[in-house]
Order: structure tokens, then sequence, then C-alpha cells
């Protein structure tokens, strides 16, 4: 227990590298509304491409009644905003989020295998870049990381010691799971495979029917919880429509580019990426070495079904479904280098300096995958050759700790690049005095601005002469770490000075003036 309070407190300094953060992108649909919890109910104007100018459409803070998800994510991060105001301190409650899936892995760990798979399982979870980014952004996924592995594993207890608490829990945990994002639906398939492998201690016919009591009530629930949600904001949603929004969607496969098999590729990637080319190297070693036992019959199923619904969902989706197979991968990988701590240290320390020495000489940051692939592409072949060479398994471990380590520093990091052009163009824009209220940006910008208990304006832009002049847009503050070429050419349209906000010494954000004459 002593190791696990010190991997926790470990977990908690790396990932204060975080706090003073702002939420951006997606995050703030979840963290924006919590700003004015206490005002719940107040006006946010929203201006779409379909309205014209001057034409405002006001509804009741659609970014918290929008209901793209259930609304348990963001009712808890207004509830800890009411507490704590919206601030840096925000940004702990994911942070407290991913430290009890830490607890849980170690959990799993320990009850799979042995006290110390579980310790260095917790210790993989607290240094692992893919782990503490799920713990530093307000999205569902770092809860979902959470309710998950907590299911599991009281399942788990269950199925062994046969006791109702074990089993109250399971239920309890699902049903929280699907209350904050319905992709909680994926880790019902490796249920069932772990039920199966526990037939001969509880049959199968008797857990299944448990797995579907669960799910069933997680379904109500997310149903009911609308009504409940209405009553505690006096917000109505009358237009919603459970199944059409939830269920139909998510089990309906949608069409175009997004399913050629270039997309299926870039988001696979992109996930290695998080978890860093090394680790994700190891994973493979894991699968492919491990004793098949029952434990690994149990991880790898529980890995396997996630990445195969993964791989079946569209876009971005991928990297969030694989939130909640980062348990098992972390499980698997433990018991492979749990025999390499006391020897073989300087192989793991050496990979660990190559890995942050590479990162360093290359200036490697998470928007080289777009403008430097080739670069990116080095640190995936370097992990290929480490796979074929002797002690792979301490210079992939060394390595990927040590590539982690490195995106906490400077604005190497998605999550620090978006705070700084965030916060770069808010102060640009309070410093030249913009009306907020006249000016388009995207919603975190918008939200940020807007000063407490007031309506906030969502304008947002595109990037294109065309659209601006039709909309007669006069204050654009936007930042893209991509679109570099489109903030240089749309600056030459600005009356006064152009600012840019300058990340890893690009041009990723600019508010100005618009010139109203072409």
């Amino acid at each position: 227990m002593k190791k696990l309070v010190a991997i926790l407190i470990l977990a908690l300094v790396i990932r204060s590298a975080f706090f003073g953060t702002y939420f951006t992108g997606d995050a703030i649909d979840t963290a924006g509304p919590a700003r004015n919890f206490a005002e719940i109910g107040r006006a946010a104007v929203y201006s779409t491409s379909e309205t014209s100018n001057g034409e405002m459409t006001y509804i009741d803070d659609g970014l918290f009644f929008n209901f793209t998800h259930p609304p348990m994510r963001t009712l808890l991060y207004s509830l800890w905003a009411s507490i704590f105001g919206f601030n840096a301190f925000m940004i702990f409650l994911p942070i407290i989020f991913g430290l009890l899936s830490i607890v849980f892995i170690y959990l799993i760990g320990r009850h799979l295998y042995s006290e110390k798979v579980g310790v260095i399982a917790a210790l993989l979870a607290a240094l692992l870049r893919y782990h503490f980014y799920a713990s530093s952004i307000a999205f569902g996924d770092n809860f979902l990381m959470l309710t998950t592995a907590a299911s599991v594993f009281f399942f788990l207890k269950y199925l062994r010691g046969k006791k109702n608490i074990y089993l109250s829990l399971f239920v309890i945990m699902t049903v929280l799971g699907f209350l904050t994002k319905l992709s909680a639906l994926a880790i019902l398939p490796a249920l069932l495979v772990i039920a199966y492998l526990h037939r001969d201690r509880v049959k199968f016919s008797k857990s299944f029917l448990f797995i579907v009591s669960a799910g069933v009530l997680s379904l109500l629930a997310i149903y009911f919880s609308f009504p409940i949600n209405e009553a505690l904001t006096g917000v109505s949603n009358d237009e919603f429509n459970f199944f059409d929004s939830y269920v139909k969607s998510f089990m309906t496969a949608r069409t175009g580019y997004q399913e050629t098999g270039y997309e299926k590729i870039f988001y696979m990637s992109s996930f290695a990426w998080q978890l860093t080319p090394f680790f994700a190297a190891l994973m493979l070693i894991a699968l492919a070495r491990l004793k098949r036992d029952k434990p690994f019959y149990i991880l790898a199923c529980w890995l396997g079904i996630t990445f195969l619904i993964a791989f079946l969902s569209s876009g971005q989706d991928f990297q969030r479904l694989m939130i909640i197979g980062i348990a098992p991968a972390i499980i698997l990988s433990a018991k492979l280098v749990s025999e390499l701590w006391r020897n073989d240290m300087q192989y793991i320390i050496f990979g660990a300096t190559v890995a942050l020495l590479l990162a360093y000489l290359t200036g490697l940051n998470d928007m080289l995958p777009y403008y430097s692939p080739t670069s990116v592409a080095f640190f995936f072949v370097l992990a290929t050759v480490f796979i074929f060479v002797p002690k792979n398994r301490q210079l992939l471990i060394g390595a990927a700790t040590g590539l982690s380590i490195f995106f906490l520093f400077g604005t190497s990091f998605l999550i620090t690049m978006n705070s700084s052009a965030t916060s770069q163009l808010i102060d640009a824009v309070r410093e030249r005095d913009y009306p907020y209220t006249e000016l388009w940006s995207d919603r975190d910008i918008s939200l940020y601005l807007a000063p407490s208990g007031q309506a906030s304006f969502l304008r947002r832009p595109e990037l294109n002469e065309k659209f601006l002049r039709e909309r007669q847009v006069k204050y654009l503050a936007f930042y893209s770490m991509y679109e570099e070429e489109k903030i240089i050419n749309i600056s030459k349209l600005c009356e006064d000075e152009p600012f840019f906000a300058i990340v890893n010494s690009r041009k990723v954000g600019i508010t100005c003036k618009i010139s109203q004459t072409s």
C-alpha cells in the first residue's frame, strides 16, 4: 500500500504540470458551462452559417443542454466549479479521476497476477503519456477510464467471491460509466468474455443476466437523467429523442471519407503516438509473448474487443474509445516487464536517455505529425528496431517513459499548445479592448472572455474572405495548430496590426479588426 501511495503522489506531481492551463477545444463543452453554474439558464448567443448578419439565436446555454452526451460529466464539473470557482483549480477534478483509475489498474493487476505486477502497472500508468493526457482534460473520457476499470475489477471480485457487495458496486460503476458517455457500451462484450472464462465459478447464464441487467439499468438511468437534470436547472429539452440521439447514432456506421482505409490508419497511428511508439511496441510484444492463461485472455480480449469497436467507429472516436482499453494495455505490459526492475536497469535508463535526447534534438512536439511527418516516423522506425534487438523490453520501457516525460515540458504537448494559443489570444483581445459581443471566435475563447454572469457570444469563423465579408465580421480571434498558411493569408484583411499567437515558432492563431473594405 505504501508503494501505491508513493506512486499516486508521483502521478499527482507529474500531472501538476498542467495546473494553470486553459480548457480548450472539445473540453470546453464540458467545463465551459460550469463557469456560470450558479446562473444556469443564462442566455448564450450563437450565430451559425445559416443565420444572416445581425440575427442571433438565443438558446439556454447550448453547451450545457445540447445533450450530445449524457449529462453526468458536465454536472460533475459544474458542481465542482460552484464550490471552487471556474479557475485553474478546475483541472484538479480530471486529475483526481485519473489518479483513481491508477488505483483500479493496480487492483486489477494484483487480482489477476500479483502485488508486484499491480505496483508496476500503477507506476506505468503514472508515467505514461496517454494516461496523463487523459487525466488532464475535461472530457468525460477520464471519468470513463475510471468507471470501466472499476466495473471490471468489481465484476472480477464478484466472480471469485460471489459477494453481493461486489455485484452492487459493479452495477453502480457500470451505470455511472453510461451516465458519463455511451461509449461505456464497449465494455459489455469484454465483460461477457470475462464471465465466460469464469463459468467454472459462476454459471455463464447467471453472469450474462447480471451484465444485461446492468446494461438495461444504465440505459434507463440515461433516459431518466434528463428529467432530473431539467428539475435541477429549470431548462427543458422537450425535443430530445433518446434513441435517435444515442442508440441509433452509436450503432449506425457513418459513411464518407472517415471510413476510408487512410483515415483508419491515421487514427490508429495517432493512438500509437499518444501511447508513444515505444509503449505501443512493448504492448505488441506482450500480446505475442505472454503465457496464454486466464489472466492473459481476460486482458487481451478486453483490449482486443475495445480496439475492434474503436476501429469501426468514426473519426477521433477511435482515441476516445481506446481510453477504455488503456488499463489492460498497461497491465499486460507490466506483466511483461515485471522481472526487469532489479536487473538490467542500465538498459532502461539508456532507452530513456536516447528518447529524451532525440526528442530534444528534433524539437519534437504534437504539431510535427502534420508539419514534419518524417520526424515523427523516425520514432516509429526506432521503436520497430528496438523490437528486434537484445534487451528490447528494457529499451522500450525506458524509451516510452523518457518520451512521456519529455512532453511535460514547454509547449510540446497538444494540451499546452492549445492552452498557450488561447491564452495569447485572450490577452491580446483584452489589451486591444475588442468588444467580446462582436468578436468571431471559437467556443473556448468566447467563454473565457465573457464576464461572469453575462451571456457568452459564440460566432464561429471560417478562415476565408468570402465568409468574413458576407457576415461583415469586424473582430476575429481564431487559432488552429494546423492552418498556419490560412492564418497568414487572412491577416491581409486586417485593418489594424494583426496579432499572431506563436507556438513552437509557428503562427497558430490570429486576432485583429477586419477591414470593411475589399
